[in-house]
């Protein structure tokens, strides 16, 4: 997945801007209820790229401001039924319904619920840099691995061997100074054993 920020260079139909809100006021820009009946749009939005080495933009959210500021804000109110506050949605294979980015180190994507749900997925869950196969070899009772993310001293690993380890003990250690993992074994391996891992935390 791309790590950069779309370029934005499509023309707007329309801007709104709200300025000079304070921390105990909220100023709107645009402010379109949904007031139709089923089926109607408080607001739309549409961008069609003459080019592919240009961006559109069918809605675009930015908030400057550091007292908790949201760019675009998606809010269902009805008290029953499956509502949404918002909805990603991708045709394209390799398109990607609902990106998250934090360039700073941030957090890109935060799920949160009161008592219910957090985080539900339908389908295959990919971990890049945080997750993969290593292989232990013959004759040797551990191996070292680099994850592409940092190794913090509160994390864990799940572990899954990929073959008979017998009565031997598998675990893991840390070293959040160097970044690394190291997987062990309670004795020499009889054969290269494949073991994957999840770092968490």
């Amino acid at each position: 997945m791309s790590a950069s920020v779309p370029v934005r260079r499509s023309r707007r139909a329309v801007l709104g801007a709200a300025l000079g809100a304070t921390a105990a006021t909220v100023a709107t820009a645009v402010h379109a209820p949904r007031v139709l009946g089923a089926g109607s749009d408080g607001v739309y939005g549409l961008a069609a790229a003459g080019t592919t080495s240009v961006q559109g933009v069918g809605v675009y959210g930015h908030a400057m401001s550091s007292n908790g500021g949201v760019g675009t804000y998606g809010y269902a109110q009805a008290a029953t039924g499956t509502t949404y506050g918002a909805i990603g949605y991708a045709v394209s294979p390799t398109g990607v319904g609902v990106y998250g980015f934090a360039p700073g180190g941030g957090v890109a994507v935060r799920a949160a619920s009161a008592g219910g749900v957090a985080l539900e997925t339908s389908g295959r869950i990919v971990a890049h840099k945080a997750s993969g196969v290593a292989t232990i070899l013959k004759g040797h009772t551990s191996l070292l691995v680099t994850p592409g993310v940092a190794v913090k001293s509160s994390a864990f690993v799940l572990l899954t061997p990929r073959g008979n380890l017998g009565s031997r003990g598998l675990w893991y250690t840390l070293s959040p100074s160097t970044g690394t993992i190291t997987i062990r074994v309670s004795s020499a391996v009889s054969a290269s054993t494949q073991v994957g891992w999840l770092l968490i935390g």
